[in-house]
């Protein structure tokens, strides 16, 4: 078994059982969402890579490019709800996606011991449209099926390209 197979078999086995003590009235809410904090499976399964290529240009200025890839993000959800036809089953996972941003800097010399440097950044630089969060069996969704699927979940769209630019 690999331990991505175990670590979900565990977190099925904790949010049934957190569900259970709480249909026992041994826990409330608040407990059984501390408890999985604590246990680090509330809101936290999530995988990211990142890497760069940073060149420089010239003494003075430098270029660089980051992609970011996320994948294995889970939708958040409710413990209580993995009852009936639910038990057992997985929260919904959100669909994987990169980001890429490229930043750049210069520093002008002013004299020998001062230096002004401009940096720029333009992050989400494709304008990639992803779901950075999610709520699975959104209670706000109207005719919310509780199905554990994207039908069901609702979504927090990520930003979109924006920029940064700073001065030192």
């Amino acid at each position: 078994m690999k331990e991505s197979e175990r670590n979900i078999n565990y977190f099925k086995r904790n949010c049934v059982a957190y569900a259970l003590a709480l249909e026992s009235n041994n826990l409330s809410d608040k407990e059984i969402k501390k408890g999985l904090v604590e246990s680090g499976w509330y809101d936290t399964k999530q995988i990211q890579f990142a890497m760069s290529v940073r060149c420089d240009i010239s003494r003075n200025f430098w270029i660089k490019l980051r992609r970011n890839y996320f994948t294995d993000h889970y939708a958040d959800f409710d413990p209580t709800s993995l009852n009936g036809n639910n038990a057992g089953r997985e929260s919904w996972i959100m669909p994987s996606y990169s980001l890429y941003d490229l930043h750049a800097g210069i520093k002008i010399p002013i004299n020998k011991k001062l230096n002004l440097k401009l940096n720029l950044s333009i992050l989400n630089l494709f304008d990639k449209t992803y779901i950075s969060d999610a709520q699975n069996n959104d209670q706000y969704i109207s005719g919310n099926t509780n199905n554990f699927d994207a039908t069901s979940a609702g979504v927090f769209i990520g930003m979109g390209r924006r920029y940064n630019a700073s001065i030192k």
